[in-house]
């Protein structure tokens, strides 16, 4: 008994070993696709915009930012309560679509 007993903590140890692993993997290739999209989004403000309107544009970007923070968990709660939980997946991958045909489909402001 005492054998079997060294041959399931064994192979417990290997498999947490084995997760441990993989986390740490997951994670940083988590952290790569969260971290790239915040130096992204400030360098296309600056380079989209003339030198004196730098300041004035990342600020903007901040604060939609953080408009977007804290009216998102507002608005899904709201689609929840009307159409449940699975609503809020629907929506959520519709606003997800339209930001890719945006993406795809993109219209030129600056001859409007």
């Amino acid at each position: 008994m005492t054998g079997s007993l060294a041959k399931f903590k064994w192979l417990r140890t290997k498999t947490a070993a084995a997760n441990t692993t993989l986390l740490i993997v997951l994670s940083f290739v988590l952290g790569i696709g969260l971290g790239i999209g915040q130096p992204l989004s400030i360098a296309t403000t600056v380079e989209s915009l003339p030198n004196n309107k730098i300041g004035e544009g990342l600020g903007l970007r901040l604060t939609i930012n953080r408009l977007t923070q804290l009216l998102t968990p507002i608005s899904m709660g709201g689609v929840a309560t009307i159409v449940g939980f699975g609503g809020v997946f629907y929506s959520t991958g519709a606003i997800v679509v339209v930001g890719i045909l945006g993406f795809i489909f993109p219209r030129n402001l600056k001859d409007n």
